[in-house]
């Protein structure tokens, strides 16, 4: 039986709080209480589009954020289905568009050979209504100067104006997964799941035969064709392992590809990342690869490997960083962004980290993007969001739970972490019979002998009040083994629950 649950984060209440230095600054977006998974900054940097958990979309002035500490959204979208891990959003060139596309990587099993299909849609900029969506797709992508977006399926690839529908080019290609346009529009690369014959073309396979198995089951190719012609042009010349993602550079020189690992590996990576190497073999790990787009051929100068399964990686405005989301951290209580010299990617020029307790689950991904006209990078950190000056600030590490170590609260949040992830605990049980699903942000007093006596939920018009008040139910007769609090004291702590029933 699997775990029926996992848990996102356990966050402390009464840590030290720290006084932040020159070059950053945290804002909190009101109204957003569930965390962060998507920013990115309008080409014109005076917008930015933040995608928060189960479809929750704000959309922020810059000048309000670089004025205040606390901003108001300018609109925010609460009422889109799906999307529970947040949209990846891009803006159209004229930043009349914004496109939210469900993370694929988030979706996908550890084990998976497999992307699986996410959702769209497209909005209106200036008052956040759909004007247009899909499903059971791979990929999307706004081409430039145009109403129209590349979409990739299993079956191939189709271009298409997504205000009148029309079909503008298609491509069948079999097994196809991920896929991109060029900024000039005239080249895309898409990723396949090859045949043996496909397979037998790239030289490092050739006819070997346990070679051709293992790429047979865990690799891909990439395939460049023109555009508008949709004539094929070649494939790359190594395979790769599972694409996620696929962008091209700036100048269109070279394209990028996310992709993860089928099979844990370690070469490579306890120098890359500074991993234990059985840190490495326990989970998979994802790539940062590049090939040459004129031809194909592996850029093997460009290389970077990440344990963030859903790894955010951007350009700079001008392509003089490149910026990856990592985790140091065996369960992620280390996050970090890493920026890289991108004219040198073995040169790191910059490092914006998050840093929890040992074993704390409270720390999520990093989600970032730059703004267009000055030295800054917005970043997510939980439901807060971060502006980073990397000139001024070139390295830094926030605490976000602290330095300090309650060992109260360590016992509580490691007791609910074990019971949430046994499913023969009465908690989990319980869950399980009243069919609590969803994300719940509870702050939980506990006094006495372990007793929870106070709940305060989050909650916004998208939170599902009934199994909110269900949980809390539960909890009120939860009981902490082995903590007693002494007489006129009270043990407070945040506890965010993702529940996601898998019996």
């Amino acid at each position: 039986m699997k775990s029926v649950l996992f848990t996102l984060l356990s966050l402390v209440f009464t840590t030290t709080v720290y006084a932040q230095p020159a070059g950053t600054r945290t804002i909190t977006i009101n109204d957003c209480n569930y965390p962060i998974l998507g920013i990115e900054t309008n080409h014109a940097s005076d917008k930015i589009v933040l995608t928060a958990s189960q479809g929750r979309i704000f959309f922020v002035n810059v000048s309000d954020v670089e004025a205040n500490t606390e901003v108001s959204p300018v609109w925010k979208n609460l009422s889109l289905s799906g999307l529970n891990n947040g949209g990846k959003p891009q803006f159209s060139e004229n930043d009349q568009y914004i496109l939210l596309q469900e993370s694929s990587a988030l979706k996908t099993a550890i084990t998976s050979r497999k992307v699986k299909d996410v959702k769209y849609y497209i909005l209106n900029a200036a008052d956040g209504k759909v004007v247009a969506e899909g499903n059971n797709v791979n990929s999307v992508q706004f081409l430039n100067n145009s109403t129209q977006i590349l979409i990739s399926s299993n079956e191939g690839i189709v271009v298409k104006d997504f205000l009148t529908n029309k079909i503008v080019a298609q491509l069948k290609v079999e097994d196809c997964e991920m896929a991109a346009i060029s900024h000039d529009s005239k080249l895309i690369a898409l990723s396949f799941d090859p045949d043996k014959a496909a397979f037998k073309e790239v030289e490092s396979i050739g006819k070997n035969k346990s070679e051709l198995k293992a790429a047979r089951k865990n690799k891909r190719l990439i395939s460049f064709y023109s555009y508008p012609d949709l004539k094929k042009l070649y494939n790359s010349k190594e395979e790769i392992d599972v694409v996620y993602s696929i962008k091209f550079s700036k100048d269109d020189k070279h394209t990028y590809l996310l992709s993860h690992n089928v099979i844990a590996e370690r070469i490579g990576t306890g120098a890359l990342n500074g991993l234990s190497m059985a840190a490495a073999d326990n989970r998979r790990q994802t790539n940062i690869q590049v090939l040459d787009a004129s031809n194909g051929n592996l850029v093997k100068e460009i290389y970077h490997a990440t344990a963030e399964p859903d790894a955010d990686y951007k350009f700079s405005a001008y392509s003089n960083y490149f910026g990856y989301s990592d985790n140091d951290g065996f369960i992620g209580w280390k996050r970090k962004l890493v920026l890289i010299d991108n004219n040198d990617h073995k040169n790191k020029v910059g490092q914006y980290r998050y840093q929890g307790r040992r074993g704390s689950s409270n720390i999520f991904p990093i989600y970032f993007s730059f703004n267009k006209t000055k030295p800054v990078a917005y970043l997510s950190n939980g439901t807060k969001l971060i502006e980073w000056n990397y000139e001024t600030l070139k390295e830094y590490t926030d605490y976000i739970e602290g330095q300090d170590n309650d060992s109260l609260q360590s016992l509580a949040i490691n007791q609910l972490n074990t019971d949430l992830e046994n499913p023969g605990s009465d908690l989990a049980k319980n869950i399980i019979k009243l069919n609590i699903t969803g994300i719940y942000l509870f702050d939980l007093t506990v006094q006495k002998k372990g007793q929870i006596v106070t709940i305060f939920a989050e909650s916004d018009d998208k939170t599902d009040i009934p199994k909110q008040n269900a949980l809390k139910d539960l909890l009120l007769k939860y009981k902490f083994k082995d903590i007693v609090v002494s007489p006129n004291q009270r043990l407070k702590f945040r506890y965010t629950f993702n529940i996601e029933n898998n019996i």
